[in-house]
């Protein structure tokens, strides 16, 4: 079993990577809104506001789709899936994929295995 994390910093490819990861299977996931350091000190520490930092807008935020996994080749079969559609995590500014061995889990149910 893994952990997945996929920063995605493209928006319009955000339906895309949602229904390629159903396709594929991976339904236990969770998203979140993030934004970069450089962002976040730029807009809530007064102190930095008044420098401007070299920003484009597709960089300020990003969607963080945190997930388990069963397997790395259902990993590898999203990614076929993405590139299919246009989408290569190969190239920095669209997205990027982390994958975690997962030694043990607490507070799990039952039907949640960890081999």
């Amino acid at each position: 079993m893994f952990f997945m994390i996929i920063l995605l910093y493209r928006d319009e490819f955000y339906e895309d990577v949602l229904n390629s990861l159903v396709e594929t299977g991976i339904n236990d996931s969770f998203v979140v809104e993030g934004q970069t350091i450089n962002q976040a000190v730029n807009i809530n520490i007064p102190i930095f506001s008044g420098l401007k930092y070299k920003l484009n807008d597709k960089d300020k935020y990003s969607k963080i789709i945190f997930s388990t996994v069963d397997s790395k080749e259902q990993v590898e079969t999203l990614i076929k899936i993405l590139k299919d559609i246009k989408i290569d995590p190969e190239k920095n500014d669209t997205l990027r994929i982390y994958l975690l061995n997962i030694d043990s889990v607490y507070g799990k149910s039952e039907d949640f295995k960890v081999e």
